[in-house]
């Protein structure tokens, strides 16, 4: 995603469809302390910001480029 479509906030909704996950799961992770990416709670809303968690997001795909996988043979 370019960097001037990159939305300011995304929302708890927003993440979870990107990470595929619910959103009692969402709210568990992104609530964690052991969450990798900035999460601010702003009244009983929390927002993400978003070129934080996409530098998270894109930084996954490289981990899994770099993976060995191992082969059956």
């Amino acid at each position: 995603m370019d960097e001037y479509n990159v939305p300011m906030f995304y929302t708890v909704d927003e993440v979870s469809k990107m990470l595929r996950l619910s959103r009692s799961k969402t709210y568990e992770f992104v609530c964690s302390p052991d969450c990798p990416f900035l999460a601010i709670k702003i009244g009983r809303r929390i927002c993400i910001p978003g070129n934080n968690f996409l530098k998270w997001y894109n930084s996954l795909e490289d981990y899994n480029d770099t993976e060995d996988v191992k082969s059956e043979d």
